[in-house]
């Protein structure tokens, strides 16, 4: 697979990757974070690229004991 051209399905509370479909159908698509058990049919989705920055961004933020700005 191409990480440049993969999308990944980016948990929006705790930014995990660990994302999987948990259920469809009528109402639409929902997904569940294996890391923190959202539940939600809101999610990021980003190539490769702009999650490893984001990862950074989260980590320097963190380091700078400030809020995390998307």
């Amino acid at each position: 697979m191409d990480k440049k051209k993969t999308r990944l399905l980016i948990c929006p509370v705790c930014y995990s990757a660990r994302v999987v479909s948990y259920m469809g159908g009528v109402m639409g698509q929902m997904y569940k974070c294996l890391d923190c058990g959202y539940v939600g049919s809101l999610i990021l989705e980003m190539s490769f690229d702009e999650y490893t920055d984001l990862l950074k961004k989260i980590k320097r933020e963190k380091e700078d004991n400030r809020k995390i700005h998307i």
